[in-house]
């Protein structure tokens, strides 16, 4: 059997539910080119999960084997929730069986991106960096040499699998669907599962947020040890502000590119005339303090 070439860190299942005839309208913040592609040519690098060591270990392409699998299972889940809640609207609640697709999906999508590979290794260069600052140790050689992210990405992609743990931290969380009837639709990205801090307003509140079509997205929220009054319901989104600031998370989490069905990007040039920092793939992401 020959090598799948062509490997996507964002599935194609998902990626229809923002497309016209798998054509998906795309966003490049780096340059802010607007352009249509196909879906199968977006979200995806050449042998993107492939590593000498890994096949060496664990048998010839695993991960992109694994991930496949679980694609193959979770199509047809989503496919199932999404049509239920256009037909339900706010009627609609999550059960049992949709939690755990959910879990599954947030969980799988949160680390398998190309935006995951680069947080890792940015995270320790700057800690590397920090460290050699500081003198605790001679870490220049680390520093100046190439940080074989890719490999620690793939280890990292594994052991999350193959914890129940992870799942179950996933699963525990509160489940919020939002259904936007507003005239604005929501974006997607190459790095779908977005994270948010809500310190503003409560503090070590923590979300995830992931669109799973132009009018349906879904949202994780850390629990706190209480019921949330809107856990496990869908709430309509009629006001365009949140829609907005649904979308403006999507902008910020994004790894290069921003998706849309519709060939509407006016928000994300905005954000990007107002922060042109977030055009830079290298940009810092992580600060250390007060080491």
């Amino acid at each position: 059997m020959s090598k799948v070439k062509t490997q996507h860190y964002v599935p194609r299942f998902y990626l229809e539910e923002f497309s016209s005839n798998e054509q998906i309208w795309a966003f490049d913040k780096t340059n802010k080119n607007v352009f249509k592609s196909n879906i199968s040519n977006v979200a995806s690098e050449n042998y993107f999960y492939d590593s000498q060591t890994l096949d060496e270990l664990s048998g010839e392409q695993f991960i992109e084997k694994t991930l496949s699998g679980i694609e193959g299972i979770l199509a047809s889940k989503l496919r199932s929730i999404i049509a239920r809640i256009n037909e339900q609207q706010t009627r609609y609640k999550i059960d049992e069986a949709d939690r755990i697709a959910l879990s599954e999906l947030f969980l799988v999508q949160l680390i398998r991106t190309k935006e995951m590979r680069n947080n890792m290794e940015l995270s320790k260069k700057t800690l590397l960096e920090e460290l050699h600052t500081k003198g605790f140790t001679d870490t220049s050689a680390y520093i100046d040499s190439e940080i074989n992210s890719k490999d620690d990405h793939l280890k990292f992609i594994i052991t999350a699998l193959a914890k129940t743990e992870s799942y179950d931290v996933m699963y525990d969380k509160v489940w919020v669907v939002y259904y936007n009837t507003s005239k604005h639709k929501f974006y997607t990205s190459d790095s779908p599962t977005c994270k948010h801090m809500h310190d503003d307003i409560t503090p070590n509140i923590y979300e995830l947020f992931m669109p799973l079509s132009p009018t349906i997205g879904v949202s994780a929220l850390s629990r706190q040890n209480r019921l949330h009054p809107l856990e496990l319901r869908t709430i309509n989104i009629s006001n365009t502000e949140n829609v907005k600031f649904l979308n403006s998370l999507t902008i910020y989490n994004s790894h290069r590119f921003i998706f849309n069905k519709f060939n509407d990007f006016k928000l994300a040039e905005s954000v990007m005339r107002n922060n042109p920092d977030l055009a830079k793939i290298g940009r810092p992401r992580f600060k250390i303090f007060n080491l």
